[in-house]
């Protein structure tokens, strides 16, 4: 996870909510994911920007912390 600074790496994140889905393109989606350390209890969220490719999976076109 990019900036969690008192989350343990050697564990796994929690996701808390998936939500404000958007579709800036009729192949496109974009949300943002909320994540909690069960370690620390620290908090971070990742926008996500997925793209439909022609085979029909879901690829990711990028991850980010700001929108």
């Amino acid at each position: 996870m990019f900036d969690m600074k008192y989350h343990d790496k050697a564990t796994c994140l929690n996701t808390t909510r998936i939500s404000y889905w958007s579709k800036p393109a009729a192949n496109a989606v974009k949300f943002p994911a909320s994540y909690v350390s069960a370690n620390s209890s620290e908090a971070a969220v990742l926008w996500f920007e997925l793209q439909k490719a022609t085979n029909g999976s879901w690829m990711i076109r990028k991850i980010s912390a700001m929108p």
